[in-house]
């Protein structure tokens, strides 16, 4: 496109050289025709020569002289321009030409047709010798041609025709200032090019200069098959040979690429310098002010900057771009089923981005500070920062990958307002991008070395993180850990062999080895288990964090502790802020916890209990076993389907706590309630009942029945009883049956 708007210059360039050659001619008419001469001669030859070779030749079938005014006219001219070095074989000829001595004026009545030739071996050949072969001919036609002698202008205000190898042209008037060297193309200038890539060229005004060797066109456009190019002002510099050395286009540039499947490129700038190489191959392109790149198809792009340089190939396709100061680079992907709009923008100071054999982009380099802002629908924006950026692109100029190095962060913004904006780093990341065509926008963004992520409530470490916007998941790999600050001050803290966080919902997930420790406790004094300030533990398999509820889910093998309060189950449920649990376990692995009751000899003992359900609340300080619950204590056993076990306080409500204050030891059970298929066996006796209930404070055991069924009690030494309640002691043998029959209620005490 940009050589075609050279040949133009050619064109005129010969053209210039021949008019100056023909109006030298005209003012170097024969003497023998001067005014005071009257006379009508068939044939007509003049020449002028100098240092023994002819500088041109006049011929004309018939001249005609005026006495009146002086004035000669000529018919059927040729003009043969020779040049001063011999090397031109340029030929002007017309059918009617006129001169003025008098006011030294020559005017072409009729047409003027002028075939320009380079003649190289025109110095070592005989004079006035023409070329052996005719090449590059450039052929040129105009009508009412004038020249002055006085103003040195000759001036055709009608059509200007040219024809040369590759190209063909005209113009509307035409004015040469022969003193000045300046040609001026008054409007109307069109020039069409032919070969493999043929071209449009129109402008409305046209000015060439000899010194400086140069064209100026105005409101300038070119346009190609698929390229066009505008610009208000075009300038055109020539070597010697006439061939363009470099074009600057001012007061605005724009160029349009139209590919298939309705792709259409526009830039647009202030300014732009375009550097041509030879047979006016178009080389580098340097565009100033405010340059804009806008596409549109299925690949949406906007890209600005103050300065961009553009290198092509010598098919024309850009090679390479250097584009500087603020530079934008905007890529839309649209939205498509079940996948919303994203929008990518790259914002740095200068970035390098470098093109296939076919003009595609391929790779980009970032210099300067920079950074990615991604945005995700209505969502606000997402920005990665690092210290330099390199982008791949696929075979479509999408955008396929990205890395960034070093000091690498990705911040998105809380989408609850006022709450700070969830931050990660790194040493480097990478992105990749969603290639196929049915899917858009980012896959993933994976981060390594010092991973760091903060939250308003959280923090994250590994030595590898992946991110993926499409489920907002971050998978963390590499010795990770997370620390969640709750809102009363305690602090969770999770290591496993890998952690997933979903930053749009807070919920977090472990797998491997998963240790949790809650940390920064208050002491509790209306609490049992888990009511002193020591860390909570659990070890698990597997971990389900819900942000919402504040439930974690272990599972595989967990372990909770507080101190000495232990509990072991398949799975576990723990809510840190009222520090509850729901254990769950089944008759091959149960639930397994222990607490401290007074034996029969007043000492503390532990109590193993387990089952296949336990539901804890700390602040109620109650333990609730369903399903297979067995408890085995140093005064016995006991099985039940359900057992309600009633803790005393872990300090007492009436003595505030000491900062960091210590638990004493395990839970101790004030009370418990046992219902369903109750079976106590301690030395020496068993009893059994649907409800018993149990007090630590006395030791006392109170067993009752159902409306159809008695508890009993049997005694190795004296059998057993009955009643609708038996009462019995673990600290001594008394037992009381209460009963509401006709048989009186016995009270039985054996004497030791």
């Amino acid at each position: 496109m940009y050589a075609a708007c050279g040949l133009v210059l050619v064109v005129v360039g010969y053209y210039s050289y021949a008019r100056f050659r023909f109006h030298s001619a005209g003012h170097n008419l024969p003497p023998k025709l001067a005014p005071e001469i009257q006379k009508s001669s068939e044939g007509y030859t003049f020449s002028k020569s100098d240092h023994g070779r002819t500088l041109f030749t006049i011929h004309a079938a018939k001249a005609l002289e005026y006495k009146a005014g002086g004035r000669a006219r000529l018919q059927d001219v040729t003009i043969i321009v020779y040049g001063k070095e011999s090397n031109r074989f340029d030929q002007i000829y017309g059918s009617d030409f006129e001169y003025d001595p008098a006011s030294g004026d020559v005017v072409a009545q009729g047409d003027v047709q002028i075939d320009l030739e380079n003649n190289t071996q025109g110095p070592s050949r005989p004079d006035q010798a023409p070329p052996e072969i005719l090449k590059n001919l450039v052929h040129i036609k105009t009508h009412g041609l004038s020249f002055s002698q006085k103003t040195g202008y000759a001036v055709t205000e009608g059509l200007v025709e040219f024809r040369l190898p590759q190209a063909n042209g005209t113009a509307v008037g035409a004015i040469l200032d022969s003193k000045s060297n300046i040609i001026t193309l008054q409007s109307q200038v069109k020039v069409n090019t032919i070969g493999e890539n043929p071209a449009n060229i129109t402008a409305q005004h046209a000015v060439l200069t000899k010194q400086p060797r140069q064209a100026v066109l105005l409101t300038a456009h070119i346009t190609e098959k698929q390229n066009t190019f505008d610009t208000d002002k075009l300038t055109v510099f020539l070597r010697e040979d006439n061939t363009v050395e470099h074009m600057l286009a001012e007061a605005g540039v724009h160029a349009t690429t139209t590919k298939s499947a309705g792709e259409k490129y526009d830039v647009h700038a202030g300014q732009g310098t375009f550097m041509v190489g030879e047979h006016n191959i178009l080389q580098t392109a340097v565009l100033h002010g405010n340059v804009v790149l806008d596409s549109s198809g299925a690949q949406v792009i906007h890209g600005t900057a103050g300065t961009a340089v553009i290198d092509f190939t010598p098919e024309r396709h850009p090679s390479k771009i250097h584009a500087t100061e603020d530079v934008h680079f905007r890529q839309v992907q649209a939205a498509k089923p079940g996948k919303s709009a994203q929008q990518l923008e790259l914002i740095t100071d200068a970035v390098d981005i470098f093109s296939g054999a076919n003009g595609v982009f391929q790779s980009a380099v970032t210099s300067g500070a920079a950074r990615i802002e991604i945005q995700q629908a209505a969502a606000p924006k997402t920005v990665v920062t690092a210290g330099v950026f390199n982008a791949t692109f696929d075979p479509e100029g999408r955008m396929k990958t990205l890395h960034g190095e070093t000091d690498a962060k990705i911040v998105s913004p809380n989408p609850t307002p006022n709450l700070p904006d969830r931050v990660s780093t790194s040493q480097s990341l990478d992105v990749l991008f969603n290639v196929k065509s049915n899917e858009n926008g980012i896959e993933s963004i994976v981060q390594q070395g010092n991973v760091h992520y903060t939250d308003e409530e959280r923090q994250a470490f590994s030595d590898h993180a992946r991110y993926t916007p499409g489920d907002q998941m971050l998978n963390l790999t590499g010795s990770p850990r997370v620390i969640d600050n709750g809102k009363d001050g305690a602090k969770m803290q999770t290591t496993a062999v890998t952690m997933r966080l979903n930053r749009g919902t807070g919920d977090a997930f472990a797998e491997g080895d998963v240790k949790t420790t809650y940390n920064n406790l208050k002491q509790q004094p209306s609490g049992a288990m888990l009511s002193s300030a020591d860390p909570i533990h659990v070890t698990a398999k597997h971990m389900a964090a819900a942000k919402a509820s504040g439930i974690a889910h272990y599972t595989g093998d967990v372990r909770l502790w507080q101190g000495p309060n232990v509990v072991e189950a398949p799975a576990i449920d723990f809510q840190r802020e009222h520090r509850s649990m729901a254990a769950l376990g089944s008759p091959s692995a149960p639930v397994k916890s222990v607490f401290i009751q007074n034996d029969s000899h007043g000492k503390q003992s532990p109590v193993h209990v387990t089952s296949n359900r336990l539901n804890y609340a700390d602040d109620q300080r109650k333990a609730r076993y369903e399903d297979g619950v067995f408890l085995s204590s140093s005064d016995g056993t006991m099985k039940s389907d359900r057992l309600d076990i009633y803790l005393t306080p872990g300090q007492s409500a009436k003595s505030a706590p000491s900062p960091g204050a210590q638990s004493q030891g395990a839970s101790q059970i004030d009370h418990a309630i046992a219902e369903g298929n109750v079976f106590v066996q301690q030395p020496a006796r068993t009893a059994q009942g649907e409800k018993l209930v149990y007090t630590t404070a006395d030791s006392k055991y109170v067993l009752t029945g159902t409306s159809s069924t008695q508890p009993s009690l049997y005694d190795a030494e004296r059998g057993t009883v009955h009643g609708d309640s038996v009462t019995f002691y673990s600290q001594d043998d008394r037992v009381l049956v209460e009963s509401s029959s006709s048989v009186r209620a016995v009270t039985q005490t054996r004497v030791k």
